[in-house]
């Protein structure tokens, strides 16, 4: 028996109605071939299951259609031998083709047949080899493969070309005939190419093509071009597709390769802006988290200034309503010179206290603007005055431009601004002047305070309107101050709406600039100033304080001024008192703040409803913090804010009296 036949495996379809003879059967097994016998009827062909047989035959005798047609749905699958006559003649070619080869029962046991099946099966299982080339079905497929602008080539499982395309030919340099046949080493690889390189990290070309034929499945990788062993840079995406018969098993390998050189290096700017995007997200994190660390500091400290000014506030208010008291009582000039020099340190810890005043002010957004037209000369005036006598004390000038001229604003705010930078130029300037230069252009007047003083780093000019911020020079410790004034100055001009410049240079002093918009003569609304001397004699005004010392200093400033004081730490001990005396107060001065977590409008409120009379009203107040001050703002009481000069207290209360008078 030849062994070619041996591993040949025959099903033979007994088909319903049309069994094969056990002759046949016989003769087929004699001739070497194993036999597995199939009964039953004609079935769809599932595709995709693997072949558990070498060659299926069938009787075909008859020349039946409906079992041509069948087979014919296997046809280029597995090979499939129709028996027939000897004798047998099919006009219609169509109803062959389903059929790989055919055979005579008196041919069954010659070996020319065990020889035909054998190379059928041989075609099926490899369908392409060496061997077949040359054939038209090889030659179909090597045209197809020429018509791809990519690498494209087909390789035997000994790494020999079968099948590749003429832009791979053309890339070897070489023509497609002296390629076919021969394996990468042939063709001019050198053997770190192909079998790889650890030096290089390199796999090579046989390692991955042995790789996706051991796996049975496709395989796609992006590596350097071959090349790179040269110095190119390029980069190619290869795809490795096993080829398989419809028994399962491999018996080539097809190769694709691409050129991804732009897609690969798109990928890396991709990534490396990925990678720096995410630094750069990380760092804003980091920001972010030190920016509101920073705020957490700031809310902090801010939130310490607001409790410590308020505990402040109130020794330092009773303290001022005891110095007006005393000052009425003393009589000595040099008594006299020294309560003044008291009343004068009092006032420097009150202007300290109303920076941070002012800034919860600006913070809490109760600050309201209320333009109007007016002369600026007095105001100008009345701020040289108030800096003569301080300049005087440094041996420097200060020098204000006498000028008649009408702006639209707020008169108030100005002034502040105003205060505040000549008040910082005189501080920081040592020798020279202090000069407020005014002109008038088109419709804005400039207003320019310029100093001689040491001026500001560019570096540290917008540094100096921040809060808390003050500046060394030459090694000397900042000044007496919080640091507030500008960065009050700044959150004014913005609040104003003013254009806002400085110019400054080290060693050569500073101008900072304010454009204020003209306003109308015309438009002027002359008022006459209420009397702070009003009479106030016999007047009965209520007290409410939780402070016993704040209440014991109204009642001497209160007394001195001809007032008949009632004093209460609370709105019920007022209540109780007033309707043991069976009084009715003719003004309600109140601190906001009062024991038990009441508030100062609330107290007014218990007493006007007691009496049922809208009586009017004033709130004190030590706190500064920006909701606190919202708080009392809201009340729609007048307010004051500790420590009040006993001067200025008396004032407010003439002037509300006589309003209400009126």
């Amino acid at each position: 028996m030849s062994r070619l036949t041996q591993s040949i495996k025959l099903r033979v379809n007994h088909l319903q109605g049309r069994r094969i003879e056990k002759g046949i059967i016989d003769a087929l097994a004699s001739g070497g071939f194993v036999i597995e016998e199939f009964e039953g009827t004609l079935t769809e062909v599932d595709d995709h299951s693997p072949v558990e047989y070498d060659c299926q035959i069938v009787d075909w005798r008859d020349a039946d259609k409906e079992i041509a047609q069948h087979f014919q749905l296997l046809a280029g699958r597995e090979p499939v031998v129709a028996l027939i006559d000897a004798h047998h003649q099919q006009e219609d070619t169509e109803l062959v083709t389903g059929f790989s080869d055919f055979v005579c029962e008196q041919e069954l046991g010659l070996a020319s047949f065990a020889l035909r099946l054998h190379r059928l099966i041989r075609r099926y299982r490899d369908p392409l080899t060496l061997t077949t080339t040359n054939s038209p079905e090889a030659q179909v497929l090597q045209t197809v493969v020429n018509h791809s602008s990519d690498w494209v080539f087909i390789k035997d499982l000994d790494h020999r070309f079968l099948a590749l395309s003429e832009e791979y030919a053309n890339t070897l340099e070489l023509s497609l005939d002296s390629v076919i046949g021969k394996n990468d080493l042939d063709v001019g690889f050198s053997k770190d190419v192909v079998l790889g390189s650890e030096k290089a990290d390199w796999q090579g070309f046989w390692p991955q093509d042995d790789y996706a034929v051991a796996q049975g499945e496709p395989t796609v990788e992006t590596n350097p071009y071959w090349r790179v062993f040269t110095g190119d840079t390029r980069h190619r995406r290869t795809i490795r597709v096993p080829l398989k018969n419809h028994w399962g098993d491999v018996y080539a390998l097809l190769v694709c390769s691409e050129d991804v050189t732009a897609l690969v290096k798109a990928e890396q700017v991709l990534r490396e802006r990925s990678e720096m995007l995410e630094k750069v997200t990380q760092e804003k994190l980091k920001a972010e988290n030190s920016r509101l660390m920073a705020e957490l500091a700031v809310t902090a400290k801010n939130k310490f200034i607001a409790t410590a000014s308020h505990d402040l506030r109130q020794p330092l208010h009773a303290l001022g309503l005891y110095l007006d008291v005393l000052e009425a009582k003393v009589q000595s000039s040099d008594q006299q010179a020294l309560i003044t020099k008291i009343k004068n340190s009092c006032k420097a810890l009150s202007v300290l206290f109303n920076s941070l005043l002012d800034l919860s002010r600006l913070d809490a957004g109760v600050v309201d603007v209320d333009p109007i037209h007016f002369r600026i000369n007095s105001l100008l005036t009345s701020l040289r005055e108030e800096f003569e006598e301080v300049a005087a004390d440094k041996s420097i000038s200060i020098i204000v431009d006498d000028i008649d001229a009408t702006v639209f604003t707020d008169a108030v705010l100005l002034e502040r601004i105003l205060r505040n930078l000549i008040q910082n130029a005189v501080t920081y300037t040592e020798v020279g002047y202090v000069e407020v230069r005014c002109l008038v252009r088109e419709t804005v007047l400039h207003i320019d305070i310029v100093d001689t003083g040491p001026g500001i780093p560019r570096y540290e000019q917008n540094a100096i309107f921040s809060e808390y911020y003050q500046l060394e020079h030459e090694g000397n410790r900042p000044t007496i101050g919080l640091g507030l004034g500008l960065a009050i100055v700044r959150r004014l001009v913005d609040l104003l709406d003013v254009k806002f410049d400085l110019q400054s240079e080290l060693g050569k002093g500073s101008v900072f600039s304010l454009h204020i918009p003209l306003g109308d003569e015309t438009s002027i609304i002359e008022t006459t100033a209420l009397s702070a001397q009003s009479k106030l004699s016999g007047q009965m005004v209520l007290v409410i304080d939780d402070d016993a010392d704040i209440l014991d200093g109204m009642q001497h400033v209160l007394r001195a001024h001809g007032c008949n004081p009632i004093v209460a730490q609370s709105a019920n001990d007022a209540i109780e008192l007033l309707a043991e005396r069976d009084m009715v107060p003719s003004m309600i001065i109140a601190d906001y703040r009062l024991e038990n977590g009441q508030t100062g409008d609330i107290a007014i409120r218990l007493v006007r409803e007691e009496f049922n009379t809208d009586i009017p009203a004033i709130i004190v107040t030590g706190d500064t913090s920006a909701d606190r001050l919202k708080e009392a703002t809201n009340s729609g009481f007048r307010l004051l804010h500790k420590p009040v000069q006993p001067d200025e207290l008396v004032s407010e209360i003439s002037s509300i009296y006589a309003a209400n008078t009126d």
